[in-house]
């Protein structure tokens, strides 16, 4: 079984999520494997004897199924994971959880582990939903990967009816994309009043420290092109909060926070509040007048901000106003200020608060 020519690069989500499934357990070295009939491949790596390189290997011998997310406190003295090549090149792996990727070939297997992992077993309900989400994730990115599996092994090792599955697959933007199916998955579920001075406001999600960065990252990414699927999520989801808490409301309008850093086009902010008028049936306006403000948003930079200008002195009985983020919550206090101005009572929310 030694190592054969590895690819040079494939896509850097399995690093991504080996990185941060590594981090969420509190894990010295994290990897995604993928094995094709008897050639295995490791396709992301972090903090693992390979240093982030792939490597592939001939003529391993299948390991047995393992069903459901396993923790192994030796690895070397567990039947399914004998004669396996990472054992010989890591000698440091003591204890390994495996985290199955469903939903292949019979003769496919793809896998997260997780090695010498610094938690206790069982694992919380937390940090099992991230990683169980990161497998999900894996197993759309390999089916929506053209490298695989020319580059993993001829063709002659290709199971029967897997390029045909790869095929048949959604089309990537027939689904939410990678970065927003991410912080759909992980984003914790924490509704809450939070209050800005003297305005009160509401968040619905917040980050989830082990792995804040990278969702910051992945938000970064959602919010250049917005993924229309995910707009509709983050919708659905705000609707239906908004009914939980206020009943059946009948706002006047929904109203975006300006965008600001994220430009004139329709950022997500706009997008989510017009999705969510559509579906509480609730006119959508865009009530302030637009500025550009350079750079990225921050809340240092926040506290000099001034109130946004209204377009006009329309009044309302009743108003929505909603943004995507609230990490201090300037912007929804000073939309508030000025909305106070034109309506009688205002309810604002955001998607997602601060930790």
């Amino acid at each position: 079984m030694s190592p054969s020519a590895a690819p040079e690069q494939l896509p850097q989500i399995y690093h991504r999520v080996a990185r941060i499934a590594a981090a969420t357990a509190k894990s010295e070295a994290g990897f995604v494997t993928l094995r094709i009939g008897r050639k295995l491949c490791i396709i992301g790596t972090h903090g693992t004897f390979l240093g982030g390189k792939q490597g592939n290997w001939d003529d391993v011998p299948a390991m047995g199924r393992i069903p459901n997310m396993t923790f192994i406190a030796n690895v070397r003295r567990d039947a399914n994971f004998k004669n396996h090549p990472l054992l010989t090149a890591a000698p440091f792996m003591r204890n390994l959880v495996h985290v199955p990727v469903h939903g292949h070939h019979a003769d496919v297997e793809a896998s997260i582990s997780l090695a010498n992992i610094g938690m206790k077993w069982p694992l919380t309900a937390t940090v099992t939903g991230i990683l169980t989400e990161l497998a999900m994730l894996v197993g759309d990115a390999i089916e929506m990967d053209k490298t695989f599996p020319q580059e993993v092994g001829p063709s002659s090792a290709t199971p029967e009816g897997f390029s045909e599955a790869r095929t048949a697959s959604p089309a990537p933007d027939a689904s939410i994309d990678t970065s927003g199916k991410f912080l759909l998955s992980t984003l914790l579920n924490r509704t809450s009043i939070r209050n800005r001075k003297d305005v009160a406001f509401i968040t619905l999600r917040t980050w989830s420290k082990t792995i804040k960065d990278h969702q910051i990252k992945a938000l970064t990414i959602a919010k250049k092109n917005p993924d229309g699927n995910f707009v509709d999520a983050i919708a659905e989801e705000i609707a239906q909060q908004v009914r939980k808490i206020f009943g059946n409301p009948r706002f006047s309008v929904v109203v975006p926070v300006p965008c600001g850093h994220s430009k004139e086009h329709e950022c997500l902010s706009v997008q989510i509040a017009r999705r969510v008028a559509q579906l509480l049936e609730v006119p959508f306006d865009r009530v302030f007048e637009h500025v550009d403000r350079e750079g990225t948003s921050h809340p240092r930079k926040n506290v000099m901000l001034k109130p946004p200008k209204l377009k006009s002195t329309q009044k309302f009985e009743s108003v929505l106003v909603l943004d995507d983020v609230a990490t201090s919550g300037r912007h929804i206090e000073l939309s508030v200020m000025s909305l106070r101005r034109i309506a009688d009572h205002i309810a604002a929310l955001a998607w997602i608060g601060p930790n």
